[in-house]
């Protein structure tokens, strides 16, 4: 009598159950202390730097219109594009124009 041994790998993820007690209350006003100290300061990055906001924007509407059948090869090919700035600068004209059309008071 021969043993069947499954080779599939299981499609859904397997996750502990969250286990409240795991930290200590110290350990999880540290932690939590250090998730708002962490949004806040990627927050001002990103408000400093709104180009990362331009090419991830641009980035995901190239994805949509193109809809490429290998996304991790074509995001290495749009982020090492020698084009990328042209690409940003294009999306920075799309949303301007578009959010005239929405908001025109306010521009």
């Amino acid at each position: 009598m021969e043993l069947e041994v499954e080779t599939k790998l299981s499609a859904k993820p397997v996750l502990e159950p969250h286990d409240a007690t795991a930290l200590t209350k110290e350990q999880q006003r540290t932690l939590d202390e250090y998730k708002i100290k962490t949004r806040i300061e990627n927050e001002l990055y990103l408000r400093h730097h709104p180009e990362v906001s331009l090419m991830l924007s641009a980035f995901i509407s190239d994805v949509l219109k193109t809809r490429p059948p290998n996304i991790k090869k074509h995001a290495a090919d749009y982020f090492t594009d020698p084009c990328l700035s042209d690409k940003v600068k294009a999306e920075h004209v799309r949303i301007t124009a578009a959010s005239k059309r929405i908001i025109p008071e306010f521009n």
